[in-house]
């Protein structure tokens, strides 16, 4: 419904949510490329990251995000639009923008157009040494990746797996959430990470991996 096509970019923006790996796996179904991004950088890295990429659209978080966000709109060409997954003032919400059907045969036929090695996620450095710059994962590699990570660790369906890290870093997207998934385990995103949240967590959710 958004006219995204193979090869657009989205922006991912929000801490550890489920809302954030639907859009996420969902993208990658149809060759858009997803570009997370730490909720806590500033206007101005997201300006860069924005503007390098090409973000058409922006999937946010929360108020604090969607604030730094907002100003974007007038000046990144490409930004057409942003999404929140919290409802927001002013702002289009995520699941109140969801369609209520769609054509399983299209998204079926955008899927047969990728390749293993087509491009999948950018994520991008914190820039301690200049601009942010992009490191262009592939969906062969992200895939390698997880399937040894839940062989190596014996990641198995039975298991409950932590993600403590932000989604927008590497290794809990990739190793903790998409190994996890790709065992068919049930994964528990920890919003934050926090010593006493972290053990209940652990202790509510009956947790078994967390790496």
């Amino acid at each position: 419904d958004l006219g995204l096509t193979k090869g657009d970019k989205i922006a991912l923006i929000a801490a550890n949510r489920p809302e954030w790996n639907f859009v996420d796996i969902g993208a990658l179904q149809i060759g858009v490329h997803t570009v997370p991004m730490y909720p806590t950088i500033s206007q101005s890295d997201y300006e860069f990251i924005f503007n390098n990429a090409g973000i058409k659209y922006a999937f946010i978080g929360d108020a604090v995000i969607y604030d730094k966000v907002l100003p974007l709109k007038e000046k990144i060409s490409s930004l057409i639009d942003i999404y929140s997954f919290d409802k927001l003032p002013g702002a289009k919400n995520f699941e109140e923008s969801l369609p209520k059907q769609f054509n399983a045969n299209e998204i079926q036929k955008r899927k047969d157009t990728i390749d293993e090695n087509d491009l999948a996620t950018i994520i991008y450095t914190s820039g301690t040494t200049g601009n942010p710059k992009g490191v262009m994962l592939s969906h062969a590699a992200e895939l390698f990746t997880a399937r040894m990570t839940a062989s190596h660790m014996r990641i198995t369906a039975t298991d409950r797996v932590l993600v403590a890290g932000p989604l927008a870093f590497i290794y809990p997207l990739v190793i903790n959430a998409l190994g996890g998934i790709a065992a068919g385990a049930t994964v528990t995103l920890l919003p934050r990470f926090h010593p006493a949240l972290l053990a209940e967590t652990v202790s509510r959710e009956r947790l078994t991996v967390f790496m």
